[in-house]
């Protein structure tokens, strides 16, 4: 941040800086409302965002269990286990 000054307007430690009686509401409305409007100047940029599409994550999960669904199940691994065991002590 360039100014440091505006460090505290921050929306990361904006609520902190209110309790902490740093900065009041009445400033931080200020501030907006001295914003240069620029939304002329921007240009939507659109990117995927999976972890907002519901759809995704529900592929994504179902190709986890899919995968986990492949391996041996734990109760099997154990039996094995204890069939090995058995034989050892034959």
């Amino acid at each position: 941040m360039r100014d440091p000054e505006m460090f505290k307007y921050d929306v990361r430690v904006r609520e902190r800086m209110l309790r902490g009686g740093r900065i009041t509401v009445e400033e931080i409305s200020g501030l907006l409302q001295a914003l240069p409007d620029v939304e002329s100047e921007c240009e939507d940029v659109l990117l995927p965002q999976p972890a907002l599409d519901l759809a995704a994550v529900a592929a994504a999960a179902a190709t986890r269990q899919v995968a986990y669904s492949s391996a041996p199940a734990l109760s099997e691994v154990q039996e094995d286990e204890s069939q090995i065991d058995d034989e050892a002590e034959a």
